[in-house]
């Protein structure tokens, strides 16, 4: 732990096969200060290691954020029999800790902001998967550290035994990936921007795109800290999938590059910074690609996705068919069907050659 963060250590075990609703975390643990290591193990002989294992710990991180301290302590009771206090006293020496109502402040303040140590431990790590680490970089709404720990095991002379030797791999930084910091219900959010990229408008004007802090502050004084997770989970998905998220000047865009080879991009769906779930240009862009748009997979995607959220298809003036809505879902109201609008679009991914499953 010296080697990767200290400020997590000592580990102190809350329990193993910890229930999450997207499955069960190998290892948790939490120290004296109410911060939380969350543990994900892995053979890497297996194939599906090296593509999910970094998107499967990102998955529990944003379901242990979504925690109160009470679920924290609940699951802690479950484990070892003591609640997450009463254990944490038992584990380390009464210098070392802060008193109840500190830790449990410091604790909710940590699942809130999704400060965690997310840990990937294997047999043998390789090259492959440590390059997938670089996407998480993009993965809004969490703070963490992640590292990737390899436990070489070497036969002892003799057949006596077994050597394991574990050694750091890699390790980020601490990011603030949403870089909207939420410190109370009631108070204003804190938001620390990156610098911002500028392109060039069709008229020659620079115009900027609205960096992570702006957009999702946006969207938190619209529908507040819900409205930031429901986006959170929309756009994680995304990335998970291997799209292409485009900050524009008011929204973020999803996209995909047309796997069949013809150049063109197609635009999936997007999230305006006032919280709404949009759609547009796929139609057109269909077309431009040399693929009849009747019957095609965008054509049944964009009605499928219209009838999940109860909207409405309309066109522009330039639309060679309806390929908008006329009204639009915010991200909270669409939330709850998340699941249905992602079976649609990995229908619409896969029908034009996309390999869902490996991101491309």
């Amino acid at each position: 732990m010296e080697e990767i963060e200290p400020d997590y250590a000592p580990l102190i075990p809350i329990g193993r096969e910890v229930p999450t609703d997207s499955g069960p975390i190998d290892n948790l643990f939490i120290n004296s200060s109410g911060l939380v290591t969350i543990v994900e193990a892995k053979l890497w002989k297996n194939p599906e290691a090296r593509r999910e294992v970094v998107a499967q710990i990102l998955d529990y991180a944003e379901q242990v954020s979504k925690w109160s301290y009470e679920d924290l302590d609940e699951r802690a009771r479950r484990s070892t029999g003591q609640g997450l206090w009463e254990h944490v006293v038992a584990a380390t020496d009464e210098s070392a800790r802060l008193d109840e109502d500190e830790f449990a402040d410091a604790v909710t303040r940590n699942l809130r902001r999704g400060r965690f140590l997310l840990l990937i431990v294997g047999d043998g790590i390789k090259e492959s998967v440590e390059q997938l680490t670089d996407y998480v970089h993009r993965s809004p709404g969490l703070r963490f550290h992640l590292a990737l720990v390899e436990m070489r095991v070497y036969d002892m002379p003799d057949g006596v035994g077994f050597l394991v030797v574990p050694a750091v791999v890699a390790r980020t930084q601490e990011i603030v990936r949403a870089v909207v910091e939420l410190r109370d219900a009631e108070q204003a959010i804190d938001v620390t921007s990156p610098e911002t990229e500028t392109w060039k408008a069709s008229g020659g004007i620079a115009r900027k795109k609205l960096d992570d802090g702006a957009f999702f502050g946006s969207i938190h004084a619209a529908l507040g800290t819900e409205g930031v997770q429901a986006a959170e989970g929309f756009l994680g998905a995304a990335m998970q999938r291997g799209l292409i998220v485009d900050a524009k000047t008011a929204s973020r865009m999803v996209k995909i590059r047309d796997p069949r080879g013809s150049g063109k991009v197609f635009t999936l769906f997007g999230i305006h910074k006032g919280g709404e779930l949009v759609i547009g240009w796929l139609a057109g862009q269909t077309v431009e690609a040399g693929i009849e748009y009747e019957g095609s997979a965008a054509q049944r995607y964009l009605q499928s996705i219209t009838s999940i959220f109860g909207a409405t298809l309309t066109a522009d003036r330039k639309s060679v068919a309806p390929e908008f809505w006329r009204s639009k879902p915010t991200v909270v109201e669409a939330r709850a069907k998340l699941g249905a609008f992602l079976l649609a679009l990995d229908t619409y991914l896969s029908a034009i050659g996309w390999d869902v499953g490996s991101g491309g």
